[in-house]
C-alpha cells in the first residue's frame, strides 16, 4: 500500500470515530430525567442538578423524532418521549363543556315536593284550638291551592301517624282518638309520593258528652 492510499483511509477512519464520538456526546447531552416539582406535579428537564423544582430524577429513554405523513400531504414530526429540551408541567385536561339542554327538568322545590301546589292549609281546627267530640272522631278540613288536581289524594297525619282515609275533597275523617294534645298535617300524595305537605296544627281534643 503506498503513502496516499494509507493516508486516505486514515483520514475515513478518523473521520467515523468523530462522528460517532460527536453522535454519542449528542444522545447523552439529550438524556433527559423525569421528577416531580415540590406540588407533586409530574415534569421533565435535562438539567436535574441544577433545576431546583426537580425531585428525585430518574433517567428517561429519548426516541429519535419520526416523520408522520397526514392525509393532507403535510409532514410533521412526532416524539414518543417529550424533547429534551423542553420542560413540561402537569397535564390539565380541557374544560368539558356541558349543554344545558341535556339536563333533566323538573318541578320540584329544594326540599323535594313537587311546585304545582302553592300551599296545603288546613282550616279546622286552627293551631291551639280546642275541640270537642263525644265519639271521639273529627272532621279535618283543609283547601289547596290549586284545587287536588286528578290522580292526587290528600292524607291526614295525626302524631305523625296516617289517620284516617285519604280523600280527594275537602276533609278527612278521623280514626278515634284520645283525650289530649295532637299534632296534625295534611299531606297530598301522587302514587305514594308526598306532593305538598302543609303546615303542622295543635289542638286539644276533648270527648264530654252530655248527660
Amino acid at each position: 500500500m503506498n503513502i496516499s492510499k494509507f493516508k486516505a483511509v486514515s483520514y475515513f477512519i478518523s473521520t467515523v470515530l468523530l462522528t460517532f464520538l460527536v453522535n454519542s456526546n449528542t444522545i447523552a447531552a439529550k438524556r433527559i430525567y423525569e421528577c416531580k416539582d415540590a406540588k407533586g406535579n409530574l415534569m421533565y428537564t435535562d438539567h436535574p442538578n441544577t433545576d431546583p423544582n426537580c425531585i428525585n430524577p430518574v433517567p428517561k429513554k429519548v426516541e429519535p423524532a419520526r416523520t408522520i405523513n397526514l392525509k393532507n400531504g403535510t409532514a410533521v414530526k412526532s416524539l414518543t418521549e417529550p424533547d429534551a429540551e423542553q420542560i413540561t408541567g402537569p397535564v390539565v385536561p380541557e374544560d368539558v363543556s356541558v349543554d344545558s339542554t341535556d339536563a333533566n327538568t323538573d318541578t320540584s322545590s329544594t326540599d323535594g315536593e313537587s311546585t304545582k301546589y302553592s300551599a296545603v292549609r288546613i282550616t279546622s281546627p286552627t293551631n291551639n284550638e280546642s275541640v270537642n267530640s263525644c265519639g271521639g272522631q273529627y272532621s279535618v278540613s283543609f283547601t289547596s291551592e290549586p284545587a287536588l288536581a286528578s290522580g292526587d289524594q290528600a292524607k291526614l297525619l295525626v302524631d305523625g301517624v296516617p289517620n284516617g282515609q285519604p280523600t280527594t275533597g275537602a276533609s278527612i275523617q278521623t280514626d278515634t282518638l284520645e283525650r289530649g294534645q295532637h299534632n296534625i298535617k295534611v299531606q297530598v300524595v301522587n302514587n305514594g309520593q308526598v306532593v305538598k305537605s302543609s303546615e303542622p296544627v295543635n289542638f286539644m281534643f276533648m270527648r264530654n258528652c252530655a248527660r
